[in-house]
């Protein structure tokens, strides 16, 4: 689901050129990217990150496109069509996402809960040893229950090598950003932008 989205992203650019044909490919793939992550992928931290980044994208067009607040009408329509498919599929018609966990029930979801225990639990260790980390094997060590990771990915940076990894990890993040920031007043180098630092940065305070 996250390549697609950065898939889907990258095509949103120049959409304002784009024939109207053109534009409707783009909306559906929103729409199917969403309904990948909700309803078979059962990717809530997807799911979530998909939203973020193409509200942000529909934000853009509005405030920096020609004729953009239309565009970012029809792409957030395209985002709550892809929503109610999506919980519509879990929901009414069993797929299977929905033997996996129901999305968006946290007070049911037992792994909203881990996650916030391995968080606590890793600041603590990172904590006691801030500079040099622990190694990447000692990742797997964390979790007292059958998880290989800590699902987060900067905290698992900062569990592997301390400071210096995780600093590196959020500078390879932003490479695309810097390579970029001549052109940043440009509305598609920020739709460029996003396309991994949305999809890819969100979700990685959910999953590593």
């Amino acid at each position: 689901p996250l390549i697609f989205t950065t898939l889907t992203v990258v095509y949103l650019r120049n959409l304002e050129v784009k024939t109207p044909v053109a534009r409707r490919v783009a909306y559906v793939l929103v729409v199917c990217s969403l309904v990948m992550s909700i309803a078979f992928a059962g990717a809530r931290s997807v799911a979530v990150a998909q939203v973020a980044t193409y509200a942000t994208c529909s934000l853009i067009m509005a405030l920096a496109v020609a004729g953009g607040r239309r565009l970012a009408q029809q792409l957030f329509a395209s985002v709550v069509l892809g929503g109610i498919v999506g919980l519509g599929l879990i929901y009414f018609v069993d797929c299977g996402a929905n033997s996996v966990t129901r999305i968006f029930e946290p007070s049911s979801d037992v792994s909203t809960l881990t996650r916030l225990e391995l968080y606590a639990r890793s600041l603590t260790l990172i904590s006691n040893q801030p500079i040099t980390g622990y190694g990447v094997a000692f990742e797997s060590l964390v979790p007292d229950r059958p998880h290989q990771h800590v699902h987060n990915m900067y905290l698992s940076w900062a569990l592997w090598g301390g400071i210096i990894s995780l600093v590196s990890g959020i500078v390879f993040f932003s490479a695309i950003f810097w390579s970029n920031l001549g052109e940043m007043r440009e509305a598609n180098a920020l739709i460029l932008v996003l396309s991994l630092l949305g999809p890819w940065g969100v979700n990685s305070l959910f999953d590593s």
